[in-house]
C-alpha cells in the first residue's frame, strides 16, 4: 500500500477511501498468488480511520469482529460482478481468469458461512461460469474444483438448500474431472445431510446417493 502511495503521490487514507472498490478488486484478483500479503493489505484498508464499525451486541457479549471480513463484506457484491464480468470477457487472458478463480476458492474459505451468505446467488453465477470455461478447456478443471469445492464446504446448510439442485447440475460435470474430489462432495450433501434436505426429488438423490456410497 505505500508503494501505491509513492507512485501515484496520492495520500493512502484518500487513495483508500476514494478508490476503494477498485483496491479491493485488484487485490482479490490476486489473493491465490499470495494470500497472506494480500489479507494484510486489506487489513491496511480496514484499520484506515472512520470505517465504520458494526455497534456492539444487545446482549452486552465481545464481538468476534474481523475487521477484513466485516470490510471485503460491505463491498463484496460489488467485487464479485466485476469478476463475473472479467471471467465473461473474452479478452480477458487466461491468466487472470485462472487467477479470479483460485481466489475466489481462498476467498470462500477465509470468509466462511457467514460472510457468503448475502453473496451467495453472485458467487454460484462465478461457480457456473468456472464450469463453463473447465467444458471448454482442460486449463480450467482444477481450478474449477477447487472453487465449487471451497464453496460446497464454506457455505451453509440453510443457504445451501436454497440453491441445493443448482450445486448438484454444476457439480455433475465434474465428476467426470476428478472424481476423487467431487464425490465426497455428493456424499456430504446426500448422505450425510439427506434428512437436512428432506425435499430432494426422490429420483435425484437415489441417483447421486448410490454413486456416493
Amino acid at each position: 500500500m505505500s508503494y501505491l502511495e509513492k507512485e501515484t503521490g496520492i495520500k493512502l487514507k484518500v487513495f483508500i477511501t476514494s478508490y476503494r472498490l477498485k483496491v479491493i478488486e485488484e487485490l482479490l484478483c490476486v489473493m491465490s498468488c499470495n494470500q497472506e500479503k494480500v489479507i494484510a493489505a486489506l487489513r491496511g484498508c480496514a484499520d484506515v480511520p472512520n470505517q465504520t464499525k458494526p455497534a456492539a451486541k444487545q446482549n452486552g457479549d465481545a464481538m468476534d469482529w474481523d475487521p477484513v471480513k466485516e470490510y471485503l463484506s460491505a463491498n463484496l457484491m460489488a467485487a464479485l460482478s466485476f469478476f463475473l464480468a472479467r471471467l465473461n470477457n473474452e479478452v480477458t487472458n487466461s491468466e487472470t481468469k485462472l487467477n479470479i478463480l483460485s481466489s475466489l476458492a481462498d476467498l470462500c474459505r477465509f470468509l466462511g458461512p457467514g460472510h457468503l451468505s448475502p453473496v451467495k446467488h453472485s458467487l454460484l453465477a462465478c461457480l457456473k461460469k468456472s464450469g463453463s470455461l473447465a467444458r471448454k478447456s482442460a486449463q480450467y478443471h482444477a481450478v474449477s474444483v477447487n472453487l465449487w469445492e471451497a464453496f460446497v464446504m464454506n457455505i451453509s446448510l440453510d443457504d445451501m438448500e436454497v440453491i441445493l439442485s443448482q450445486v448438484l447440475v454444476g457439480l455433475s460435470y465434474l465428476v467426470l474431472v476428478d472424481k476423487e474430489r467431487i464425490l465426497p462432495l455428493f456424499k456430504y450433501l446426500l448422505v450425510q445431510n439427506r434428512t437436512r434436505f428432506k425435499d430432494l426429488r426422490r429420483s435425484e438423490e437415489r441417483r447421486v446417493g448410490k454413486e456416493c456410497r
